[in-house]
Order: C-alpha cells, then structure tokens, then sequence
C-alpha cells in the first residue's frame, strides 16, 4: 500500500472504531430498556388481567348476595317492584344495570331505572342459559350496548325457580380507562363490532393487542379482551437518538474522509510530484536539467518541507551525476598518465573505423613500446619507470594533432589512433616521436627510446585485425633491432596481406 493509503487507514481506523463503539453502547442500552420494558409490560398485562377478574367476582358475589335473602323471593313472588329496586339500588353504585325478572321473565324491577319495568327477557341467552346451582357469565348487549352480564336464579328452599337476578356491566371506553387507572400508555380494548379503546384520542386498530392472561374460569368470557401500549417515549427517543446518532455518525465519517481525502490530496500533491520526477529520471524520460524544470514548477502549497526534500534530492542528483561523470572519466582514463585507457581505445577505434567506412578514409594505428622498460625499472625503480611512461605521455599529446587519439595500451605500451592519415603519413609521424622520444632527458642517468609499429585500416576489416597488424609490424620493429619504426602492407582491396 502507498504512503497516502497507509496514513488515510491511519485516521480512518479509530474514528470507525469510536463510532462502534459509541453505537454499540447505545445498543446495550437499548436492549437493557427493552428488558425492562419486557418486564413492566409484563406486570401491567397481569394486573389489568387480575381487575377484570376481580370485577366480574365482584359480580358474582353481588349476584349471589341478591339472589338468597328472603325478602327478596318474597318480593319476587308477590311483583313488589319498590322492594326489588331498593335492593338494586343498593347495589347499583358498582354495577350499571341490576335486573330482577320473574320466572317468564318478564322484568320486575330494575336500578337504576326505577320506573322500567315490564320488559321480557325470555329470549335472552342469561335468562334461558341460567344453570340451576351457579352463576351464568357471559357477553350480551344490553341496551344496545356490549356488556359483561353475571345471572343467578332466585329459588325458593324447595328449588322451586321464582325468577333471576341479572348484573350487567357495559364494556364502555370510561369503564375500559377505569380498569387501566385512566393511563394514555395501555390501551384496552374488547373485540366487538366496533373495538373501544380506554384512549379516545388513539384508534384502536393502529397497535398490536395482546391476550390477556385470565384464569380458565374466566377465559371463556373474557376472551374478547386485547391489551396494547403504546406509550413508548422512553424507548421510541433511545431508537431515534440511536438512529440520529447512526446517521450523523455515518455522514461525519464520510464528511471527514472526504475532507481527509482532499487534504491529503493537497498535502501530499507535491510528494507525488517529487516522485513522478525521479520515475521519469530513473527511466531516462528526462535528464538532470529536466528533472530540476519539473521540480520547480513543483506545487508548493506552503509545504516547506517538500521543498527542502525537492532542493535536497536536486541536489543530491547533481552529486550522483556529477560523481557518475568522475567515475566514467576514471573509467577511461590511465590513471598514471590521464591518457585513455585500453577500455576507452577500443570504443574509439570502433567508432573512427564506422566514420572512416562511411566517409572512405583513411585511417591507421600506431602501437608504440618503449624499448627495455623493465630494465629501467629494475635499475631505477618503478617510480623512475613511472616518470618515463607520463613523460613519454606528455610527449605524445605535445606532439599529436588535435584530431589524433592517444592512450596507454598496456604496460610500457602505447597506441596512437590517427583519423585521415595512411600508413606512410602515420610513419613520417612515428619517425618524428621517434626522435623526440629517443633525445628525452631524465632527472636520472636513463636513455628510453621506442619501437613503432603502423597498421592503415583495410576497409571492411574488424578493429582486432587492424590491432593484430599493427602488432605484427611491433614486433617487427623490436626483432629488427628496436628504436625504429616498420609498417604492416596496406591491402587497398581492403584485406589484410
């Protein structure tokens, strides 16, 4: 990965894993409440459960109470309807309606309506389904209204049945709201034609009921009722801070990367500059010049320190090509004399013979070999030695046309490449070093002289058959008796003879 990747990752990472965590807080927190609210909805459905029950044991109790006292039966049998409905009426504070009927059921009395009776409920599921020794419970409409009912037959000692007693209780939004203590959180609702709910302001279609737990005595008839909450404030905030806290999180982290991406784009601009320019270095797109252009119109962007680092690295290029520079001089060069090397007259000779084939002409060899050396070196030293070779250096290029190249060929061997000259022009030279070279003067008692040897470029030969002629003629001139000069034959068909 790049440096830009690396540091992007860098920040990245822990502004990702701080937004973790922070959501992931908020989740445990979120699932503690959930809990708990599990536990309360729990309690609550128990205990609106267990006040529907107790409501219709009160009924119960109420109707048992109604149906034993003897004043009551006798009552019954004789039509009294003022003693019937003072005992209602009795009762009448808990109950919506109380009914005493006879044994066709017609109505005798009934609280809290004191003046209606008359009616018949012959037909009525509470009035006909009425088990003898137990209370009838059950859903009937009452007045065109859905109502919890509890009947008990009114029996003489002989069970002889002289009528009933009906208790009724309306499923009305205000007894529904009395049942959850007028609390907007829990709605209660019964399952009819039309569902009432204990909150006027919210429709009971809108949440999600539940069964209430009754007992199985009171299941069958209390089936009908559904249970909600829907005060969720608590919770429902903690969802939406969690779902704002989740948004805002994502659109900061995407804001910050898109800042952190533009900055790094700008902040490291001139970086990728720098290394663009050395790539196009490195591969010889461009040379030094160019790549210090290319660095100067570098962007800056007020980064100081990218362009220390673009002056460093000019500089430091200019070391390198200006050591590269020494090194391919030391490279070519004799180190003792700072004629060419052996290395350098071969790439020499090979690019005078690629003019001379395309200009034809001429062009010769000169080897020359100071005569004895190792006996100057034996008698004087090599450092003596060594004043003869630079001496008969300096010689050579005091005495050579600007046009002649000259280098150490070897030992006490050296080569004389004469662009333009045929071998009679290159002998006429030799003879001159010759002489030059045979009345030099040393610091010590030393006589030096040299034997020559001339080899003229046949064309279409290589450069090593050229070599190999003029060392023929060397050798010539060193088995005639050295301190001369002998020519190798010119083949002007262009082959060696």
């Amino acid at each position: 990965m790049s440096f830009r990747q690396n540091l992007f990752l860098l920040i990245l990472l822990p502004f990702t894993l701080l937004t973790v965590l922070q959501i992931g807080g908020l989740q445990q927190v979120i699932k503690q409440i959930r809990k708990a609210r599990e536990s309360y909805e729990v309690s609550e459905i128990q205990t609106v459960a267990s006040r529907i029950e107790l409501m219709l044991r009160m009924m119960q109790n109420a109707a048992i109470n109604l149906s034993r006292p003897e004043e009551i039966r006798r009552a019954l049998e004789r039509g009294d309807n003022n003693t019937l409905y003072d005992w209602s009426s009795s009762f009448s504070q808990s109950f919506d309606t109380i009914i005493f009927s006879d044994q066709d059921g017609i109505v005798v009395a009934r609280a809290p309506d004191e003046f209606r009776f008359g009616d018949s409920i012959a037909e009525l599921p509470f009035f006909t389904e009425t088990p003898m020794d137990e209370c009838y419970l059950g859903i009937a409409e009452i007045d065109g209204v859905k109502s919890i009912v509890v009947s008990r037959l009114i029996k003489k000692y002989n069970d002889i049945v002289l009528g009933n007693v009906t208790i009724t209780i309306a499923i009305t939004r205000e007894r529904l709201a009395s049942l959850v203590r007028d609390t907007n959180e829990i709605l209660l609702s019964h399952k009819n034609s039309e569902p009432v709910s204990s909150n006027e302001a919210i429709s009971p279609q809108e949440h999600a009921y539940r069964a209430l737990p009754f007992t199985e005595e009171y299941a069958p008839v209390l089936s009908g009722f559904r249970i909600a909450f829907t005060d969720y404030s608590t919770y429902i905030r903690l969802l939406e801070l969690q779902r704002t806290m989740t948004t805002s999180s994502l659109l900061a982290l995407i804001i910050t990367l898109l800042v952190l991406f533009l900055l790094l784009q700008r902040e490291l601009r001139p970086y990728s500059w720098i290394t663009h320019s050395l790539m196009d270095y490195a591969e010889q797109r461009i040379d030094l010049d160019g790549t210090r252009e290319q660095l100067e119109r570098m962007p800056k962007n007020n980064n100081r320190d990218a362009g220390r680092i673009a002056g460093a690295l000019l500089r430091m290029l200019e070391a390198v090509q200006s050591n590269l520079s020494h090194i391919e001089t030391i490279a070519q060069k004799d180190s003792l004399t700072g004629l060419a090397n052996r290395r350098s007259l071969d790439s020499l000779l090979a690019a005078e013979i690629e003019k001379a084939l395309r200009y034809r002409t001429p062009l010769s060899v000169i080897l020359l070999d100071i005569d004895h050396f190792k006996e100057v070196n034996d008698s004087y030293g090599h450092q003596s030695g060594d004043t003869v070779l630079k001496r008969l250096a300096a010689l050579l290029e005091t005495n050579s046309r600007s046009s002649d190249l000259i280098g150490r060929w070897g030992g006490e061997e050296f080569m004389i490449i004469s662009p333009g000259s045929s071998a009679e022009k290159a002998r006429v030279y030799a003879e001159k070093l010759r002489e030059l070279l045979e009345k030099q003067e040393y610091s010590v008692q030393i006589q030096a002289t040299g034997s020559f040897g001339i080899a003229e470029y046949n064309f279409g030969e290589s450069g090593s058959s050229l070599i190999e002629r003029a060392d023929r003629a060397l050798y010539r001139a060193k088995s005639g008796g050295r301190n001369r000069v002998e020519l190798e034959p010119h083949n002007q068909a262009g082959k060696s003879v």
